[in-house]
Parts: structure tokens; C-alpha cells; sequence
């Protein structure tokens, strides 16, 4: 996979504390906690321009926490200002977004909130057990869009429920077309234990996952539960799952639709290829999933995965410490903040697409 010697370019000589990756092409990035002290850098154009303009009435509220979503260019801001803590809302992270105060929008304590990458629209929030839908463009609150709810995620469009009685729902955006996945034959609370919220992503038509709040890795197939606890995230591909917890990385495969001449189907299967780490925090697959690199507190190293069973960790760069990093399918580049002068820069794995 990798040249005798790695291209690295200095993007931004200046210094900043963090990177935040939004949508996989646009990073944010923080110099202090002020919004007028965060640039935003699209890698494909290599363009960079302020978050908001120094006349902003934003401009000197200081972030406190953002929630992004895959491969969407939207943010969700959470701010402190002079009249208490906002939530801020930008659809597209572009130069001279519009910055939105959602904030009576939003109801209090959320656990969960996301929407969907193409139909940025709706918000929808998770209450306790209430799921609550939010329409960004008439400025409505549907305050019980959906009841009883242990988790939710979004995909192609299409909304997934997972209900405290046990069952799975699937349903458009509007709630409308709603059909069961799952139902109580699947003993689900000895599955999913009495507490707790649930993060739902689906792959497709291959697998549905939960992850839940104390890192449990559950999915809607045979054996059902694949980890107790401690996973930090996960990375997907078709068929594919990279995952990783703070101290191991693993691969949990699923088999492709059966061709007619299995007399059993295969059950997915977790490997894990890398054991004794530190605090593993950031994972991405790369070149269709021959590789992963993955962020061990400011170590950043490639894992080349053997079929066979053998994995091969291939040291990078060291990283900012207390900064995250993001790799770019498209652009075929890591891009970090340098651990000694904060500077951003790339480093070159694959030809850009």
C-alpha cells in the first residue's frame, strides 16, 4: 500500500489546540475557546475561512460541545454566552454559513440528537424515553413524535426505533410507513438490559448495530451480542465493522448473502487484531478495508490486516496531544495538528481520488 516515503505537507502554519472532522471533507479548527477563534478548511478545495465574521454576535461565545453527524456538512453547537448557554445550528459548514439559535427548539437534557445527512431538515432529539422530531424550516416541535424509545438512528432516509417493550420499528422521517424488524421472540431485555440509551447504525442492507451507553456492541443477527462493554466507536464498511475500545482494535465481519447452497449460514464473526494499547480513541478504514489507521493518544500508526490472521502496525506521526485527526477517503490523506507547533498538516496514503 505505501511509498518507501510519505508526502507530508504543511496546510496552516499557525498554531490551534484541536481538529474537529465534520462530514468527512471539512475540518474545524480551534485555537480557543471563542467561536471567532475557529477556522473552518475544506481539504478537497483547500480553501479555509473564518467560522463567523469578527462583527458576529457569536463572535465571542465561547463553544462548549458540537454534535456532528457521518458525512453530513451540518453542526449543532452547544455556546455559553452573556445570556446563558445557547444551541446553535449551521446547515452547511460553508463560507458565510448562517448561524441559527435553535435554542428554543431544542428540549432540555438530551441524550441523543441527529438527523439525516441528505435531508437536513429534521432534528430529532431523545428525551428520556420521548423521541422528538424538530423541523428546522417551519420552527415545529413534535414533542411526541415517537414514545418509549431506548434508541434511534437514521439511514438512507428512513428512521430506526429501538422500542423498551423490545421491538424494532423502521419508519420514514414523518413516522409513516412503519413496519417491525424485530419483535419480542428475540429475548431483547436480556439483551439489551433495563437501562440506558442505545445509538442504532445500520449498514445497509447487511446488519443493524446498537451501541450503547457503557460501549455495549449489539446487532440485530445471530449471536446477537458481540462485545459487553468499553467500545469507543466504530467505522463502517460493506460487510465490514472496524471497532475499536481504549486498549483494542477489532474487525467484526458479516458474511454476504448466502448463495442458496449453505445448509447454515454463516454468523458474523470479531477478531480482534490489536490487543495492549493505551487509550485508542479514533479509528478509520482505509483502501476498502485491506487497511485501518487508527489514534492511540497522539500516536497514530496503520494496520495493514492480513486474511490470514496476521496484523502489521506501521507507526505514522505523533499528534497534538488532547487533538483528534481525520482521514479522507477522497483526498486519500491524514490530516493532524503537528504535536510540537500545532500546525496543520497532511500526510499523503493514498493517490486523491
Amino acid at each position: 500500500l505505501l511509498p518507501q516515503r510519505l508526502r507530508e505537507d504543511v496546510l496552516w502554519s499557525e498554531s490551534f489546540e484541536d481538529l474537529i472532522p465534520v462530514g468527512g471533507r471539512f475540518l474545524l479548527l480551534r485555537k480557543t475557546a471563542r467561536m471567532e477563534d475557529h477556522m473552518v478548511v475544506d481539504v478537497k478545495t483547500r480553501h479555509h475561512w473564518p467560522l463567523v465574521l469578527m462583527d458576529s454576535p457569536y463572535a465571542r461565545t465561547k463553544l462548549l460541545a458540537h454534535v456532528t453527524v457521518s458525512d453530513s456538512p451540518s453542526l449543532l453547537l452547544r455556546v455559553v454566552a452573556p445570556t446563558g448557554e445557547r444551541l446553535l445550528w449551521i446547515d452547511r459548514l460553508e463560507e458565510d454559513a448562517q448561524v441559527e439559535d435553535v435554542t428554543q427548539l431544542i428540549p432540555k437534557h438530551p441524550t441523543v440528537m441527529a438527523w439525516d445527512p441528505s435531508s437536513r431538515r429534521h432534528l430529532f432529539v431523545l428525551q428520556d424515553t420521548t423521541l422528538v422530531r424538530v423541523d428546522l424550516v417551519k420552527k415545529a416541535i413534535y414533542p411526541t413524535f415517537l414514545e418509549g424509545v431506548r434508541g434511534y438512528g437514521i439511514f438512507d432516509r428512513m428512521l430506526y426505533a429501538l422500542m423498551i417493550d423490545g421491538t424494532l420499528l423502521r419508519m420514514d422521517l414523518d413516522g409513516k410507513e412503519m413496519e417491525r424488524l424485530l419483535d419480542t421472540a428475540v429475548p431483547i431485555r436480556s439483551l439489551f438490559g433495563l437501562q440506558g440509551a442505545f445509538r442504532i447504525m445500520v449498514g445497509g442492507k447487511v446488519a443493524i448495530l446498537f451501541l450503547g451507553e457503557r460501549g455495549e456492541l449489539l446487532a440485530g443477527r445471530l449471536p446477537y451480542r458481540f462485545v459487553d462493554r468499553d467500545v469507543v466507536g466504530v467505522d463502517w464498511l460493506p460487510h465490514r465493522v472496524l471497532l475499536w475500545t481504549s486498549e483494542q482494535v477489532g474487525v467484526l465481519e458479516f458474511p454476504t448473502a448466502p448463495s442458496g447452497e449453505e445448509v447454515i449460514e454463516s454468523l458474523p464473526e470479531l477478531q480482534w487484531v490489536l490487543k495492549r494499547r493505551v487509550n485508542l480513541e479514533q479509528g478509520f478504514w482505509v483502501f476498502h478495508g485491506s487497511h485501518a489507521v487508527c489514534r492511540d493518544d497522539t500516536q497514530v500508526f496503520l494496520l495493514e490486516l492480513d486474511p490470514h490472521g496476521t496484523t502489521q502496525l506501521v507507526p505514522l506521526i505523533q499528534v497534538k496531544k488532547h487533538s483528534s485527526v481525520m482521514y479522507s477517503e477522497e483526498t486519500g490523506a491524514l490530516y493532524y495538528l503537528d504535536r510540537s507547533s500545532g500546525a496543520l498538516r497532511s500526510i499523503q496514503l493514498l493517490p486523491a481520488r
